[in-house]
Parts: structure tokens; sequence; C-alpha cells
């Protein structure tokens, strides 16, 4: 690879890693390359893009990028960089379930809204259920509670209400 190669490929890594939500390592060795083409394929509906890259080059990307996280012992092996662009768990869920049917990939770490993540926090992470879920989870916890003041504040109404339909129907 030429150096003006070189450089251009480190300038595309320093914008992708400045304009990413998250970014996941992971090592591909021993994968086979169909199984690596049906990774790609998962990626692309996704809607996350996967990168085989040098690890030189990723460092020096990296450390020319404005992240304070030190990522560079994830630099190791054949490495390949997930990234993401809305939703920052969309790589660490599609990766762990790749995983689960395919052991050679290992997902090493990586970068989530800033924050460095291992492999246990990436299991975890997978774990969750999807952002939608959680608010209407939230919602659904907040609503309780003031349905309950409603039916409350409404009770004294209500049986005054059927009060005067009883006696409406007993002078009629």
């Amino acid at each position: 690879m030429k150096r003006k190669d070189k450089e251009k490929v480190v300038k595309e890594l320093e914008d992708k890693f400045a304009r990413c939500s998250s970014f996941v390592f992971i090592e591909f060795r021993g994968l086979n390359v169909q199984r690596m083409e049906n990774l790609r394929k998962l990626s692309r509906v996704a809607h996350i893009e996967l990168l085989v890259i040098k690890n030189t080059l990723g460092k020096m990307a990296y450390k020319t990028s404005n992240n304070k996280n030190d990522v560079s012992c994830l630099f190791t092996g054949p490495t390949a960089l997930v990234f993401a662009w809305d939703d920052p768990i969309t790589p660490v869920r599609v990766l762990y379930e790749f995983a689960k049917d395919n052991p050679e990939i290992v997902l090493k770490g990586g970068v989530i809204e800033g924050a460095m993540v291992n492999e246990d926090k990436i299991a975890v992470l997978a774990n969750l259920p999807s952002r939608e879920v959680l608010l209407g989870q939230v919602i659904s916890g907040i609503q309780s509670p003031l349905r309950g003041v409603v039916n409350v504040l409404i009770a004294p109404i209500t049986g005054l209400m059927n009060c005067l339909k009883a006696i409406e129907q007993k002078k009629a």
C-alpha cells in the first residue's frame, strides 16, 4: 500500500471515529469467507459499517481523532471495526447474535457514546431490550401511578353520579 493510500485510509478512519455514535472491535481469526460475507450482509441490513483494517493505520487514525479512551490494546490480531451511526447499541446486538453461531468471532471491546466497553459489558448491552421497549417501560411506569391518582380523584364524583342515577331510576 502506497503512502498516499495509507494517508487517505487514516483520514477516512479519523472521520468515522469522529462521526460515529459507537464502534466495536472484533477479531475474526478462523472465520471463512462465506461467514464473513454473511456478517457483511447483516451489517448492511442493520445500517452499520464493517471495515477490516490494518492495526497500525487504525491506531494512527484513533490517536489523531479527538477521542479520550485508550483503545490501543484492542488493535491486535486480525481486526475489524464495526461503526454505528444512529443507534449505538445496534452493532453490539448484531455482532453478539452472530458470535453465538460463529465462535470464531471475538468481540474485543469498543466505545459506545464515548464510554469504553469490554467483552462483559458488550454481553450485558446486547441482552438489554431495545431503546423503544425501554422507553415504553419507563412511560408505563410513570403512567401507572398517575392513573391511580386520577381514579382516586374521580371516585367520589363517580359515586355521586351513580347515586343520582339510582335516585332518578327510582323516581321514574
